[in-house]
């Protein structure tokens, strides 16, 4: 019951916070297709809420290795705040700042939904909430692929474990529409 309240408070912040007037000059509204590494697919939309900060809202389907079966797809939807904290004095070196291409600092809140594709912990249907603070960097490539990397160290939540420190590491390659 509280994982469900927790997704539903998130998703009302979310809504609450699109209603937000034009933004200046600044980052950019992006929507993207982004394949996280080893494997998975996501949709991601990352809403410009003032000239250096963001809300990123991914909803994908994560892959990752584990169990008896070797791999796992677990439907999940992070939603993530970032600070492009250098994207003002990247534009003032003249330097590439399209598709948000810049390092951030975020909190990623991120809940893996109940699903029931592989091993034993899963198909328990446990979800697992994480919020993890993390330090990032985004590289466009050409005009609409870009990569994504992000690194940080936080506590992560499921009935099964209860509260655990859990290490992130995020590699994605993405393209802009």
């Amino acid at each position: 019951m509280k994982l469900k309240l927790l997704t539903f408070a998130i998703l009302c912040s979310f809504v609450a916070v699109k209603s937000f007037g034009q933004v200046e000059a600044g980052v950019e509204n992006v929507h993207s297709i982004k394949v996280p590494l080893p494997f998975g697919v996501g949709y991601g939309y990352e809403r410009a809420l003032s000239r250096q900060i963001t809300l990123n809202t991914e909803l994908m389907l994560a892959g990752g290795y584990g169990g008896r079966y070797g791999a796992i797809l677990v439907p999940t939807l992070r939603i993530e705040p970032r600070f492009y904290y250098n994207y003002l004095n990247r534009i003032a070196r003249g330097k590439k700042v399209l598709n948000n291409s810049a390092s951030f600092l975020s909190l990623s809140i991120e809940n893996s939904f109940n699903t029931y594709l592989t091993y034993d912990d899963v198909k328990k249907g446990t979800n697992l909430i994480s919020i993890i603070p993390k330090w990032g960097l985004r590289k466009t490539i050409g005009q609409n692929f870009f990569f994504e990397g992000a690194i940080g160290l936080g506590t992560s939540y499921s009935k099964l474990n209860k509260f655990k420190v859990v290490p992130s590491l995020d590699l994605r390659l993405g393209y802009t529409f």
